[in-house]
């Protein structure tokens, strides 16, 4: 197999390059909003990917330009946690991937990895804040819902969804005739804005514990597995040009370095290990009749389980889609529409999968013969 790269080719560095600098400038733009959780999210995958497929150098220009980004959107301070959010997966992929780990083993020290990035980004952001994270959240959405123009629209939209409240002796003069139109009472804006506050706050708390195990997996597997087999497709691409060969497909994108990363479709856990993870979903009755650190360990369990047969939910529908011929287009499209919209059927079907063997991956238990008889061992 091909070992690591300083520059594979010209063209994928300038293209990498320009992509991640094209949204570095984007950072000092509104679309901030939408760029930052994406680099949360992909970050580290993102610059693993480049770094494996194009080379080295091109990695670590996408990485400064995620820190770049990160400057342009919140200071010095931003720039120093998305280098290290990104960087460190990053390069302990390529560590890893230069030493050939093998694949699962990779993986799981990914993933624990991304889980202390996760710790330590909540307590660096803790120890800058006064009183819980959670609380200056919610404040920081008060603010900046203040600061729009739109601000009473937004929250008249918010409270006839539901999300937010106001009390009810604010009702009959919420509303303020002025020039043109209508505006919030003042005392009515202010309750609003405390129920956002109060809203924000409840869901962080209540939603963070989960995502912060789940995150992990998801970001370990997802660093993991996307740059091998990117690079996998790249160098095989490579190879089949050099060899004069016109045909796509020739070939199977195999992961590049070799570390014995079966295919995705492949992908499901042992029925030992099933039962195991199956039981952490009694982790969500702990946090229902529990509150307090038993309430955070019951969340964290839950989402344990969720993640890992979320992922399973989504090898078993690669797996159908394979069988019945699917486009490769469709089964990229189809797994993000799934965890966009519906992550609780894939996760059903991923139980459906570990529990029926839908895909005939595991062994089957020796079954009795009819004419067997118990005693003839005696």
């Amino acid at each position: 197999m091909e070992q690591l790269t300083v520059v594979r080719t010209v063209k994928g560095a300038l293209i990498s390059a320009a992509v991640f600098a094209a949204l570095m400038g984007l950072c000092a733009t509104p679309f901030v909003l939408w760029i930052i959780p994406l680099m949360y999210l992909f970050g580290a995958c993102a610059v693993a990917t480049v770094a494996l497929a194009q080379g080295l150098l091109p990695g670590a220009f996408a990485l400064l330009c995620c820190g770049g980004g990160a400057y342009l959107a919140f200071g010095q301070a931003g720039a120093l946690l998305a280098l290290g959010f990104a960087g460190l997966p990053a390069a302990a992929l390529c560590i890893l991937a230069a030493r050939r780990v093998p694949f699962w083993k990779m993986t799981g020290a990914l993933v624990v990895l991304q889980g202390v990035c996760q710790v330590a980004l909540l307590m660096i952001l803790q120890a800058q804040v006064t009183g819980s994270v959670y609380q200056a959240a919610g404040r920081a959405a008060v603010n900046w819902m203040q600061e729009q123009e739109v601000c009473d629209s937004l929250l008249v939209s918010l409270y006839r969804y539901g999300l937010i409240g106001m009390e009810d002796a604010l009702k009959e003069n919420a509303l303020v005739a002025v020039m043109g139109g209508y505006v919030l009472s003042d005392a009515a804006r202010a309750d609003m804005l405390l129920s956002l506050n109060t809203l924000v706050a409840g869901l962080l708390e209540g939603l963070v514990p989960s995502l912060l195990v789940s995150q992990s997996i998801y970001g370990g597997v997802l660093t993991a597995a996307l740059p091998l087999k990117c690079a996998g497709r790249a160098y095989t691409r490579a190879a089949v040009r050099e060899e004069g060969q016109e045909k796509r497909g020739l070939v199977r994108n195999l992961p590049v370095p070799d570390v014995g990363m079966p295919p995705f479709e492949t992908w499901f856990l042992p029925r030992g290990w099933g039962i195991r993870v199956g039981v952490l979903a009694l982790g969500y009755v702990l946090s229902m009749v529990t509150d307090g650190a038993m309430a955070v360990l019951g969340q964290m369990l839950c989402g344990v389980f969720s993640a890992v047969y979320t992922v399973q939910g989504l090898s078993t529908l690669n797996f159908l889609q394979r069988k019945r011929g699917a486009r490769r287009g469709w089964r990229i499209a189809a797994p993000v529409l799934m965890m966009c919209f519906l992550p609780t059927a894939t996760l059903i079907l991923g139980l459906a999968d570990q529990v029926l063997n839908l895909r005939m991956l595991r062994p089957l238990p020796p079954q009795k013969r009819p004419d067997d008889d118990d005693f003839d061992d005696f």
